[in-house]
């Protein structure tokens, strides 16, 4: 019996062979190569679509400026206004006229009123924020000032103020303000509440005995011929409106209603209303 051959010991794998430093190199390579490939395509896509598509713009519509009264800025005075709006003509009237700063660094000590009259618009009288002489409140950018004003003359007259604020070379001036000067009274008189009707036909209620009218541009005399081709007189005035009260011996709406139709077949009519009860129709006496 033959004995068996004995076990042959088993081999031990070979380790495999490292990359040789070519190779290495070499892999490296390619896979820089991949990723310049993908990025040169990514860029190509990006051009291709930002021709392809149209380039969309935003636009917003600017603010509106808006007038500050806190210091800094372009400094300002604005618009100009006066206490009555309007003085009879040929009597001596006191006047009040009010103007306020915006944006000023250093509030100046006054303001100068000028007459406009497209000459020289010379001064007639300083404005004040002190607190005193009808100014309401001290420094708080409000200047008042007053005048007294004997015109001959029926007409308009126009006024501004200028001053010199810190930091800015040029003298500023205010949006004129136009002082009317009337033969006829310059308050509104109040309605004859004794006399109030209503209108049946709109339902209106109104003094029998008021027309509020409008005028072109008239003389003194023209507008007391136009009053009295309904009886009336002109009674008051709105300076700063134009309206003109004229006050006749009417009784009824009818009166009311057939005053006007006759008003407005005279040329010089712009308007003519009845003196309609209620805060927003009504004419407020001064």
């Amino acid at each position: 019996m033959l004995n068996p051959s004995p076990a042959v010991p088993p081999t031990s794998p070979r380790p495999p062979a490292r990359p040789t430093r070519a190779y290495t190199i070499l892999f490296w390579f390619l896979v820089l190569g991949q990723v310049l490939a993908t990025f040169t395509a990514l860029m190509a896509v990006g051009t291709l679509l930002a021709t392809a598509r149209p380039v969309v713009r935003w636009s917003f519509p600017l603010p509106t400026p808006i007038i500050s009264t806190l210091p800094g800025g372009d400094s300002i005075i604005l618009p100009l206004s006066a206490n009555p709006e309007g003085i009879p003509q040929g009597t001596p009237s006191g006047v009040t006229f009010t103007a306020m700063i915006a944006n000023y660094l250093v509030a100046p000590p006054s303001l100068s009123l000028r007459r406009v009259d497209g000459v020289s618009n010379h001064v007639v009288g300083q404005m004040h924020d002190d607190g005193l002489n009808g100014d309401l409140q001290d420094q708080d950018g409000v200047y008042t000032g007053g005048i007294s004003l004997n015109e001959p003359n029926e007409g308009s007259i126009q006024f501004e103020a200028s001053t010199f604020f810190s930091g800015v070379p040029d003298e500023r001036f205010s949006a004129p303000f136009t002082l009317w000067v009337t033969c006829h009274p310059t308050r509104v008189l109040p309605p004859d509440m004794g006399k109030v009707v209503t209108d049946l036909a709109t339902g209106h209620t109104f003094p029998s005995n008021d027309v509020l009218v409008t005028f072109q541009e008239t003389t003194c005399a023209r507008r007391n011929e136009i009053a009295a081709l309904i009886g009336g007189t002109i009674a008051g005035t709105s300076p700063g409106t134009g309206i003109h009260q004229i006050r006749f011996p009417g009784t009824s709406a009818a009166d009311v209603n057939g005053a006007i139709d006759t008003l407005l077949l005279v040329p010089e009519v712009l308007s003519a209303k009845p003196h309609l009860l209620g805060a927003r129709a009504s004419v407020v006496p001064q």
